[in-house]
């Protein structure tokens, strides 16, 4: 005969009930990361390679966190997000190979603006009654020396046709015509002079910003050391004007302060 149940006995403990583990989606927040840095770098000059590589990262992590947040785990628009901006980085990359590969065919391409490279330019002075050249605002025509109040010279004059020498592995193929030029500082002041500080920069009215400066194995030869009293010194330096350019400016200044930046200017025409 069975024993009678005994209500106040104590229940059996019951077994925990199992929790399964929630499922995570880190490749969402990967995906929008590494997109957003290949589109901040991606359309740059010359970046373009770091971008391309990221934003393709970004893609696959996008489309992998995607199909995860399709399954159930979190951050779906977090995924879609990551997805579009890494599709964005490599459009933009693709953006900068073009502009890259054009800056290089307007720097390597044809057309010097009619010079050749054995004729030289006719220093031309700008008179008082004629039209202003384009960004000759203030700035002197070639040939004019300026004498700071300290005594120091400064000349920039001889501009001549260049046809650069290409060099390195890339040794074919002719380079477009540029233009030389130089420039002679005589120190008449009572201090040393340091040339090392002398940054030259040329402009022409169809290049947005500095020109590109002629790198070969004849050009430049820039000032090196420093200026006694009394002495004379001469450096050359090329630059590549855009084919058509009707003017060039160029900009030195013979040392740091209190040795502002002056500014020359001549026709190319």
């Amino acid at each position: 005969m069975s024993e009678p149940l005994n209500p106040f006995a104590p229940s059996p403990p019951q077994q925990p009930r199992a929790v399964p583990p929630q499922e995570t989606n880190g490749q969402a927040v990967l995906a929008l990361v590494l997109g957003a840095l290949g589109a901040l770098v991606a359309g740059e000059r010359l970046l373009f390679w770091v971008g391309f590589p990221l934003g393709l990262a970004a893609l696959v992590f996008g489309l992998v966190a995607c199909s995860r947040a399709f399954r159930g785990a979190p951050h779906k628009a977090l995924a879609a997000v990551g997805t579009a901006v890494g599709i964005l980085a490599l459009g933009l990359s693709l953006y900068g190979l073009a502009s890259t590969l054009r800056s290089l065919t307007e720097w390597e391409g044809g057309g010097g603006g009619g010079l050749s490279a054995s004729t030289p330019i006719p220093l031309v002075p700008v008179p008082e009654s004629s039209a202003p050249l384009p960004g000759a605002a203030g700035a002197m025509p070639f040939g004019t020396t300026y004498t700071y109040d300290s005594g120091v010279e400064v000349t920039v004059r001889d501009l001549a046709a260049y046809q650069p020498v290409r060099e390195g592995p890339v040794a074919d193929g002719p380079l477009r015509a540029g233009v030389r030029l130089k420039v002679t500082v005589v120190n008449r002041s009572d201090e040393p002079l340091d040339l090392g500080k002398a940054i030259p920069t040329a402009t022409d009215h169809r290049t947005a910003g500095h020109l590109w400066g002629i790198h070969d194995r004849e050009l430049p030869r820039p000032f090196e050391g420093t200026l006694r009293p009394g002495d004379t010194a001469t450096a050359e330096f090329g630059f590549l004007p855009a084919a058509g350019a009707e003017a060039l400016t160029f900009e030195i200044s013979p040392g740091l302060t209190p040795y502002d930046a002056r500014t020359w200017t001549t026709p190319l025409r």
